[in-house]
């Protein structure tokens, strides 16, 4: 998929699992109504902040949902970009 403008194409990170000091096993998909880390998997053409490959921390609220290859994923604009995870 080709992004256009300022459109940055995203996938949701697998959180892994993670265990309460109670015993309780949470697993890890992002509630989409609040921030959380992604992939960058293809950026338009006027996008600068950042590339594909990094991972980054979005707004999922901002975003569309489209499904590639039976996979979902998140157009969203690159002002709803809120920080770059650096150092993964």
């Amino acid at each position: 998929m080709r992004m256009l403008r300022n459109l940055v194409l995203v996938q949701e990170i697998n959180i892994q699992e993670k265990e309460t000091a109670g015993g309780i096993i949470l697993t890890g998909t992002p509630d989409k109504k609040h921030n959380a880390p992604a992939f960058v998997i293809a950026t338009g053409p006027e996008v600068t902040a950042v590339v594909p490959t990094q991972q980054v921390y979005v707004d999922w609220s901002k975003g569309t949902i489209v499904e590639i290859d039976g996979k979902q994923a998140v157009s969203i604009s690159e002002n709803d970009i809120l920080a770059v995870i650096e150092g993964e």
